[in-house]
């Protein structure tokens, strides 16, 4: 697998930010975000698949992703949850867009990054708000107003 096949800019704006938290990530991103980010950052689910994960949670998992099931009564079980790194093919990024309770921070041809508007955000959300974000190093960031 290549490097382009991951988003790893998006993973350096985590980092360049100190973006940090409880990571609800695409599944195929999870590892990425395990090894670069820290002991900082939790993973919601990773390839242990079968071995640290129910069959229960795996389809829900998948379920929420392809906005089979609602998003925000699923993530009720789940209120620590601080940011969604998710594809930008993902169904449920379309929804996260038009939720005031979810901000895209970061958005490329590959990635999407939304926090939760919550305390522990806040500071990042209010840098987003005043352009003061770290984009060094990134090519091509793209910008939602």
């Amino acid at each position: 697998m290549y490097l382009k096949d991951y988003p790893v800019d998006a993973v350096e704006f985590m980092r360049a930010n100190e973006i940090e938290g409880n990571i609800l990530p695409w599944f195929d991103w999870a590892q990425l975000c395990i090894r670069e980010l820290g002991i900082r950052s939790k993973v919601f689910f990773d390839g242990r698949y079968g071995i640290a994960y129910s069959e229960d949670f795996i389809k829900k998992y998948f379920a929420l992703i392809n906005y089979e099931i609602d998003y925000r009564d699923y993530l009720l079980r789940f209120p620590e949850t601080d940011i969604m790194f998710l594809s930008i093919t993902n169904p449920l990024t379309l929804f996260l867009y038009r939720d005031k309770e979810w901000v895209a921070v970061y958005v490329s041809p590959e990635a999407v990054i939304f926090l939760k508007r919550n305390l522990k955000n806040h500071p990042v959300i209010e840098k987003h708000k005043s352009g003061k974000l770290i984009y060094h190093g990134i090519i091509e960031p793209y910008y939602f107003k």
